[in-house]
């Protein structure tokens, strides 16, 4: 199954249930701020390690098992709201990790690790465990924003299951990602 991947990505994809809730707490306030680009539900995901361009993917998925080895399952839980680079003045408007965020930091280290043995260099910036809700052309302030997405609470806990490998085609109307394969964690209790 050897592919190229344009812009490929590791990332967790949430339970059913977490996006119902996301969506749920977006609804109200997506036409109020209509002057963002939503992404739209099929694209929300928590970003492990972006990977760019890829030439044989299939020997990214061999590497990609080497990590599902070294942090099994465990649980997740979408939290409060937030802006990169600061809620005053955003671009990024993302939920954090409420519960599970040591683990999928650990997650991130070990497909990093994974990664790099296959030529793939980390990025040079920390991990964050974020879900992208939207972008901003230019700096705004989402602060009420922030606060009208964490009024409505913590979404369901989850348990993270598995790491899917994307392929990204960014296209004039919006990116277009697809599942290239799909690594189970290792069972909590093996």
């Amino acid at each position: 199954m050897s592919c190229v991947l344009r812009r490929g990505f590791v990332a967790l994809v949430p339970s059913a249930d977490a996006l119902d809730h996301v969506e749920t707490a977006v609804a109200p306030v997506r036409e109020e701020f209509a002057n963002l680009r939503w992404m739209p539900r099929a694209q929300w995901h928590l970003t492990l390690q972006f990977l760019g361009h890829v030439d044989e993917a299939d020997v990214l998925v061999d590497a990609l098992r080497d990590a599902e080895a070294q942090v099994g399952s465990f649980a997740v839980r979408l939290g409060r709201g937030g802006a990169f680079a600061k809620p005053r003045s955003g671009t990024v408007l993302w939920l954090g990790v409420d519960e599970g965020g040591a683990s999928m930091t650990a997650l991130a280290e070990a497909v990093v690790r994974s990664t790099a043995t296959v030529g793939i260099a980390p990025e040079d910036r920390p991990f964050r465990a974020h879900l992208t809700l939207a972008r901003a052309a230019r700096p705004t302030d989402l602060r009420d924003l922030i606060a009208a997405l964490d009024a409505a609470g913590p979404g369901p806990a989850w348990v993270a299951s598995e790491i899917v490998l994307f392929d990204s085609d960014t296209r004039p109307d919006g990116a277009v990602h697809t599942a290239i394969a799909r690594v189970p964690l290792a069972d909590q209790g093996s």
